[in-house]
């Protein structure tokens, strides 16, 4: 799953997540993004990957430290009203 830039569908760069170096318009989608449930699929798709991997550090090495910074958004727009 990639960000695809605007409407154009053109998949934005992985590592700097732009096109042709601009940010604004790089557009994320969830992994079930064609499913007509407002997001609820991907976010639980989404979940059940964070869930799993978190179990299985933990059962891996319950003491392995977490250092660094995390962050988890979800953001959801009415793309609807902008046509």
């Amino acid at each position: 799953m990639v960000a695809k830039f605007g409407w154009s569908g053109v998949p934005c760069e992985k590592e700097h997540s732009t096109c042709n170096g601009r940010n604004e318009m790089c557009i994320g989608r969830g992994p079930a993004w064609e499913a007509d449930d407002h997001g609820f699929k991907s976010n639980e798709i989404i979940a059940r990957r964070q869930s799993d991997k978190a179990q299985s550090l933990w059962q891996d090495n319950g003491s392995l430290d977490v250092t660094g910074k995390s962050t988890s958004l979800f953001s959801c727009a009415l793309l609807k009203a902008l046509i």
